[in-house]
């Protein structure tokens, strides 16, 4: 999450009448309330006179709020034959869901994906339709449709005990698609087909809740399927670099039978851990905790500001739990060579 903090400066050069030069700083950081600080920067803008070759030193501070003022959130559940009765607790719960997020967070959207595991022997079975990961539902704004595409999952079985959970959460990322053939020949149909990740948004913190009761199957796992390569899908650390890609944070909703593996995941994110009781009666709850329970690391940052020159101090705090306000030191300095060429026509700097 970055931050970008905001100052109007303007330029007088010896030569010509005095141009204003705007920087601007904004801010990417998390964001929910109860009560949080004043979200964004103070003072929202500075209005200052400065020639070539004179700085202005600002002092700012900087609201994060409880909760993401933009978030991308994906509820990833297990379908394995164990969860049929959290999975009713879910489908019942996710109106609550969708409307205790929207309450807090201004901008908005849900998806839906699902995982199983390999129908593969002993991982899962092709009989019953078993798979390793899908997207459901990509994110959107509407409640109907996320919870229209809740109502269409369907339990399947899931052969021996752990899944394919590192496999869902490594596509719910990038949507890579994995091919399952080098290691079992003639199991071309236990692939996962690319394209498959959420739409993230720019700007948006993207978040995926993994409920889940089962250990991760690990590569290698025996087979009787395929004794030769065992189990096809990716580790933790190929897992968590995928996920690094695109910024996902792990909210980690253990039903009674996860495993130790679901705090890793949410403590390499970034993440957070919260527990559910059997059925996941309480899942709506537990994914609010678990957002508001998320930690952040808030950079200052210039952008399009040239030929300003911008410093920050500090230049970042890591692992901030909001709510809390935050103190920068920022320095613009006009360099001594700067000429009206270098102005936009309007002699104004917009950044």
């Amino acid at each position: 999450m970055r931050t970008l903090l905001v100052a109007i400066v303007a330029v007088a050069l010896a030569a010509a009448a005095v141009l204003a030069v705007a920087t601007a700083t904004a801010t990417h950081l998390p964001p929910l309330a109860t009560p949080a600080p004043p979200a964004g920067v103070d003072p929202p803008m500075v209005d200052e006179t400065l020639s070539p070759g004179e700085s202005l030193h600002i002092r700012k501070s900087f609201g994060v709020p409880e909760v993401p003022p933009r978030l991308d959130f994906c509820l990833l559940v297990d379908l394995s034959g164990s969860y049929f009765d959290d999975i009713q607790n879910i489908k019942a719960k996710d109106d609550a869901i969708f409307d205790e997020l929207q309450a807090s967070v201004p901008d908005l959207e849900v998806c839906t994906a699902s995982f199983v595991d390999y129908p593969i022997g002993p991982y899962g079975s092709a009989t019953f339709g078993d798979y390793a990961y899908q997207l459901d539902q990509d994110l959107t704004s509407s409640k109907a449709t996320w919870t229209a595409a809740n109502d269409g999952l369907v339990v399947r079985f899931g052969g021996d005990g752990p899944e394919s959970q590192y496999t869902a959460l490594h596509q719910i990322a990038t949507g890579t698609g994995i091919d399952v053939t080098a290691n079992c020949p003639g199991f071309g149909a236990a692939n996962v087909a690319a394209g498959q990740n959420a739409s993230w948004r720019a700007g948006a913190t993207h978040i995926v809740g993994i409920t889940t009761d089962a250990p991760f199957h690990n590569p290698g796992d025996p087979s009787s399927d395929c004794p030769a390569g065992g189990y096809p899908g990716p580790n933790q650390a190929a897992t968590l670099a995928e996920l690094a890609i695109p910024g996902v944070k792990v909210i980690a909703i253990k039903a009674p039978g996860a495993t130790s593996q679901m705090d890793a995941m949410a403590a390499a994110t970034g993440g957070s851990v919260v527990s559910t009781v059997s059925q996941s009666a309480e899942i709506a709850d537990a994914i609010v905790a678990g957002i508001a329970a998320l930690t952040f690391d808030i950079t200052a940052e210039p952008v399009g500001c040239d030929p300003l020159d911008i410093t920050f101090a500090p230049l970042m705090y890591e692992n901030i739990a909001p709510p809390i306000t935050l103190e920068f030191d920022e320095w613009i300095l006009v360099p001594p060579d700067v000429s009206a060429a270098d102005l936009p026509e309007d002699g104004k700097i917009h950044c």
